[in-house]
């Protein structure tokens, strides 16, 4: 369904490319481009931060992107699920080169391999795929290491220029709802895309309406083109100073999780990193957690799906941990599944993660069900990765019904002598492609408490002096 997002990549996505170039060409317009670049970024001078601007514009060499539109209505751990990508090729701040298509027409027409690799285990256990493809690549909540195995399975199913690609780019349906509101309603041939339910407007059209119009199921994705056209259109013909609301749009979308951009260059990631659209996921310098969906055969119910975090913290009720300063942290992560049943919308099922400190003890988990039988609690699987463990189970919610995944764990020493010392630490990473879950916060540490609820827009990070 995203796939109008990809003939805008040069113009907004990749910044600034083809306004700079709307007219004449590139030997004329170039001293006018940068320059229009220090104007919307005041007080930065290009030739100052060149090697991101340069790369992604291609000023320096020509420069090809495979560009991933994620389907956060259909939650994968980094961003959604890949339904369509495009390849983009972009040279002295032109878009010289095009081509899109569902992933799924990738996958079916790749060679067959003399060694299949098999995908992650809850694919294999719950969808039963016996082979990883690069529509399901996405699995890992970093969007680096997302990025790095979706190009070596662009690369090993036979995918276009894929011996030169220099980066991933990943967008969420939350960025076309974006751009939408900024230009306002589109319409191609009797489509109409609207402020505040743009992508609902084009997952409708493609998902269902096109049959009732008469297109054949293998031509319901060409008003993508005709809709992106028109949306190109209309941001080129924006003021100089609507374009800086674009940007500083495009900027929050990066650190709400909608953009994100990986680099094959380690120096350019540094950039990127820089710049808080890398996506990527960090060890938690004290306490904290973070929480990954994966949508496994909802149909496109995360629509429907709220999500509300709430973590308490509360000094050690046992005496042993009075006697050591311990303190017992509780994290409900609740499942309320506000729809009805219709063409995009089913019982919510996800392979959920939770992340922790490496170093704190669980003591209890209660909620991961078995996916045929929801009445039967199985144990967490168990994992670990840099600085984390990892606690995955399958969660299963009905329309109407509710779900709580309850971890209750001991905060590990480190964090607890830094209370002891008069400071406690927290941070929550929120997962890529998310849309405002709720965080609401606890925290009695005895001598002092500290509460709190808010949207979880971004990722949140607490000091809280003792």
């Amino acid at each position: 369904m995203l796939a109008t997002i990809a003939l805008l990549v040069a113009i907004v996505l990749i910044a600034l490319g083809a306004f700079f170039y709307q007219r004449g060409n590139s030997d004329k317009t170039a001293p006018r481009a940068w320059s229009l670049f220090e104007w919307l970024i005041p007080g930065r001078r290009a030739e100052q931060t060149p090697s991101l601007m340069r790369y992604l514009l291609g000023f320096d060499e020509p420069r090809t992107f495979l560009v991933l539109f994620l389907n956060n209505m259909e939650m994968r751990p980094a961003g959604g699920f890949i339904g369509t990508y495009a390849l983009v090729e972009m040279d002295n701040g032109r878009l010289t080169d095009l081509f899109i298509e569902g992933t799924e027409l990738l996958d079916a027409r790749a060679p067959a391999r003399q060694v299949t690799y098999p995908p992650p285990k809850p694919l294999q256990d719950y969808l039963k795929i016996t082979e990883w493809q690069f529509r399901d690549a996405n699995w890992s909540p970093d969007f680096a290491e997302s990025a790095a195995w979706a190009l070596w399975l662009y690369k090993i199913e036979g995918g276009r220029a894929a011996d030169r690609i220099d980066g991933v780019i990943g967008i969420t349906a939350t960025v076309l709802d974006e751009l939408v509101n900024l230009t306002g309603p589109l319409t191609a041939n009797d489509v109409t895309l609207r402020p505040g339910s743009a992508a609902d407007d084009l997952e409708y059209e493609v998902e269902f309406a096109f049959a009732s119009r008469g297109i054949p199921l293998k031509e319901r994705k060409a008003i993508l083109h005709d809709l992106g056209k028109a949306m190109a259109r209309r941001l080129v013909g924006m003021a100089p100073m609507q374009w800086k609301n674009i940007i500083d749009t495009f900027e929050r979308l990066g650190r709400e999780k909608h953009l994100m951009i990986y680099s094959v260059y380690p120096e350019l990631q540094e950039v990127i990193r820089g710049h808080n659209w890398d996506g990527e996921m960090q060890p938690f310098a004290g306490d904290g957690f973070m929480v990954v969906d994966a949508n496994l055969g909802a149909l496109k119910t995360d629509h429907a799906m709220r999500r509300y975090y709430n973590y308490t913290v509360r000094p050690s009720a046992s005496p042993a941990g009075k006697r050591q300063n311990e303190f017992e942290g509780t994290l409900t992560a609740r499942y309320e599944h506000r729809g009805a049943y219709d063409w995009r919308t089913s019982r919510y099922r996800s392979y959920t993660r939770v992340y922790l400190p490496e170093d704190a003890v669980v003591t209890n988990v209660e909620g991961f069900v078995d996916p045929e039988h929801p009445e039967w609690e199985l144990p967490p699987d168990r994992g670990s990765r840099a600085g984390m463990q990892v606690l995955g189970g399958y969660v299963r919610v009905g329309s109407g019904e509710t779900q709580d995944i309850v971890v209750t764990y001991t905060l590990p020493p480190r964090v607890a002598k830094q209370v002891t010392d008069g400071v406690y630490t927290f941070s929550v990473q929120k997962q890529l492609g998310l849309i405002d879950p709720q965080l609401t916060l606890d925290l009695d540490f005895g001598t002092k408490r500290h509460t709190e609820t808010r949207v979880l827009k971004e990722d949140y990070a607490l000091t809280l002096p003792l």
